[in-house]
């Protein structure tokens, strides 16, 4: 029996955010094909280099594919405003584009867009069922949520 799920739903952990936004999980090399197809122009990609399911040759993937891209080297233990704010700025510049972003399992990628969801004025508790459909944060992700959410 084949698979029906769209080829972006089989993306670990993807979630349509709505029509110009959704975030994953690390997409496969692969993957990145059918995220260009679906007519996505940029990819943010919230891992850092030491990250186990970083790959080196991603962005040039990316670009081949004639996508922008842009890495934010988020630390899972150490999340920083400076990161937030970043990504805040990426997502401002580019707020005309169809954006996809990932990370290595969507949980960086959840929090930081459900902050910044929130900022910009939607519905609080749609962005936390969304964040909530990937993890409920805990630890340090809890704090840094608690201490950079701005309603």
């Amino acid at each position: 029996m084949s698979d029906p799920r769209t080829p972006l739903q089989k993306i670990y952990n993807f979630l349509l955010i709505n029509e110009r936004l959704a975030t994953s999980g690390q997409p496969k090399p692969e993957q990145f094909v059918a995220i260009a197809e679906a007519g996505y122009e940029m990819v943010v990609n919230l891992l850092p280099d030491g990250s186990e399911a970083y790959f080196p040759g991603e962005e040039a993937l990316v670009r081949s594919l004639s996508l922008s891209y842009h890495r934010i080297s988020v630390i899972w233990t150490a999340p920083t405003r400076e990161n937030l704010d970043e990504f805040y700025e990426q997502m401002k510049q580019n707020e005309k584009k169809k954006l996809y972003i990932h990370c290595a399992a969507n949980m960086r990628v959840s929090a930081f867009t459900y902050l910044w969801r929130v900022k910009n004025g939607e519905d609080p508790l749609e962005a936390l069922a969304d964040m909530h459909d990937i993890w409920i944060p805990d630890g340090v992700w809890a704090t840094f949520i608690e201490s950079n959410l701005e309603m």
